[in-house]
């Protein structure tokens, strides 16, 4: 498969395809069921797009700005000996966010030359920065939804052993990049395009994974 086959596949998805799949790559998914984690997740996007308007609120517009504002310590690093291929860009608490730029540049490069539009309006850049910019916002904040304990694990008695389901931080994470940067797709695409120029083998794997969850939904 070329490169544009794998956006116009990725952007046909149906949002439906997205929340099924964040579910499926929930650490503790094994522990509640599709139905009860649906409304979760559902929290999780408010809460990405509340904190969005929080920002915009305050005329906080661009990535610029919001690393400004929250004080953080940006370092472009070079993939190579640093790669791994679920990491495009780190959050270090309690303030510094690297980002492999090589590797997000590759990305933006093979973009511009595509005839997709919707992934044109913004870097790719300023999509890692703003998803991880988020991470920083949100560790300062221990009293937000996506920082709570979602689940109980075990129960005895009045005791009762509950845990927070961390695929719900990512998940509002896109969602507050999304409305951040009035994105016109949905930002876990960019897990296959971003593996693409490097590690195609693993972009096709990710690919085929998220069609066979296009047909369970």
């Amino acid at each position: 498969m070329t490169f544009k086959d794998y956006q116009e596949g990725l952007l046909e998805l149906d949002e439906s395809v997205w929340e099924r799949y964040a579910f499926e790559s929930e650490p503790l998914k094994g522990k509640i069921s599709f139905d009860k984690y649906k409304g979760l997740y559902q929290k999780a996007l408010l809460c990405g797009k509340e904190i969005s308007d929080e920002f915009k609120s305050k005329g906080i517009t661009t990535p610029k700005e919001l690393s400004s504002h929250l004080g953080a310590k940006v370092k472009d690093l070079p993939l190579e000996g640093n790669y791994d291929k679920n990491a495009f860009a780190l959050f270090i608490e309690p303030d510094t966010i690297e980002i492999f730029k090589d590797n997000a540049d590759e990305c933006s490069n093979l973009i511009q030359k595509s005839d997709e539009d919707k992934l044109k309006s913004v870097s790719i850049y300023n999509v890692l920065l703003t998803h991880e910019l988020f991470h920083l916002r949100t560790a300062r904040d221990k009293d937000l939804f996506i920082n709570q304990k979602h689940i109980v694990l075990f129960k005895l008695f009045k005791w009762e052993n509950k845990a927070r389901l961390q695929g719900l931080e990512e998940s509002a994470a896109m969602a507050f990049t999304r409305a951040f940067l009035n994105l016109e797709y949905n930002p876990m695409l960019l897990g296959v395009l971003m593996l693409y120029p490097r590690a195609e083998k693993q972009a096709s794997k990710l690919y085929n994974s998220i069609q066979l969850i296009k047909n369970m939904v």
